[in-house]
């Protein structure tokens, strides 16, 4: 049994922070500020020829499209002053949305995956572990919350010095394809999202997620302190009694 719990109890360290790095992932990916955010960066409407209203709308249709609301194809089309109609992306680019969207469902479903195990892990505590399961617990985050921060911090300090090698070799293993080499001079998708946009986008989600780490393990560290020092005081008043 002990065996065990030790072995639930690593993989509930493993869990937490990818949990929360998929969490962050998911709500940037939902987040409206996030396509502003691209538009700013690419000065998308000057370099496309699309009004800002049109691309903001576009962000929108993406981000659902990501999410899993729409259809199984990104096409949007935008309406020009003279009443004509345009595609925005070229079929490469649809094809590698497609590609997209799979991956994302593949995070999606591990971090739905990840949070039932966090819960498991919870559920076997407080049912074996009884009186114990709040400081096993709260020890646990603590060290899976501190281990998080100091591989970001690793991470975070190779992805500024290596972007770009980092940025590459992230297709090349996700993607079976080339779809993704797309043209910044005839594509609107890498037009819309270059680059610095995605330079951006991983300090981003590094930030929330080095946030959400210290919280929990903060809140973790608390409770331990707190508990240790009612332990404490428990224990001179026993030896009080008995003096």
């Amino acid at each position: 049994m002990n065996i065990v719990l030790r072995l639930v109890s690593l993989l509930f360290m493993f869990c937490l922070p990818v949990f929360l790095v998929l969490s962050v992932v998911r709500g940037i990916v939902a987040a409206p500020f996030t396509y502003e955010m691209a538009l700013s960066i690419s000065n998308a409407e000057i370099v496309t020829g699309i009004d800002s209203t049109e691309l903001i709308v576009i962000g929108k249709e993406t981000s659902d499209y990501l999410l899993g609301r729409s259809g199984p194809v990104l096409d949007p089309s935008v309406t020009l002053s003279d009443g004509s109609v345009i595609k925005i992306f070229n079929q490469r680019e649809i094809d590698h949305m497609v590609d997209v969207r799979e991956l994302m469902n593949r995070f999606w479903r591990l971090h739905e995956f990840m949070f039932l195990l966090i819960i498991a892990r919870l559920v076997i505590s407080f049912l074996l572990e009884k009186k114990e399961s709040l400081l096993n617990i709260s020890q646990e985050t603590r060290t899976s919350g501190m281990l998080g921060l100091i591989f970001l911090a690793f991470a975070g300090v190779s992805s500024l010095l290596l972007f770009d090698q980092f940025f590459l070799q992230f297709h090349e293993i996700f993607f079976s394809n080339d779809l993704w080499q797309l043209d910044p001079k005839t594509d609107r998708l890498i037009q819309i999202y270059p680059r610095d946009f995605w330079f951006g986008a991983l300090f981003v989600t590094a930030g929330f997620v080095i946030f959400l780490l210290l919280i929990v393990s903060g809140l973790a560290h608390w409770y331990l302190r707190s508990a240790s020092k009612a332990s404490d005081q428990r224990g001179q008043l026993e030896r009080q009694r008995l003096l």
